[in-house]
């Protein structure tokens, strides 16, 4: 019998072990996310090409904050996104 515990005691520290592992190789893989600004304020005359520009400046997430309603913003120069 205690043989058998030692067994089941052993199998539950390797499965534990294998997935601390498991979480430290995704946690070191994980790309930061680096906040580069929020096109807006609430309003939407303030989402213009210009503050697009200026959020995608820092590169990283960019976050509109245009109002409730639909609003579009116009585009006159080629952006560049990647990630």
């Amino acid at each position: 019998m205690e043989h058998t515990d030692q067994r089941a005691s052993r199998a539950i520290l390797t499965s534990l072990v294998a997935v601390a592992a498991t979480l430290t190789v995704a946690l070191l893989h994980a790309a930061p996310v680096v906040a580069a600004g929020v096109v807006g304020t609430g309003t939407p005359g303030i989402c213009t090409e210009a503050a697009l520009d200026a959020a995608l400046a820092g590169g990283g997430l960019v976050t509109f904050d245009c109002g409730t309603d639909p609003v579009t913003v116009t585009v006159t120069s080629e952006k560049t996104i990647s990630g």
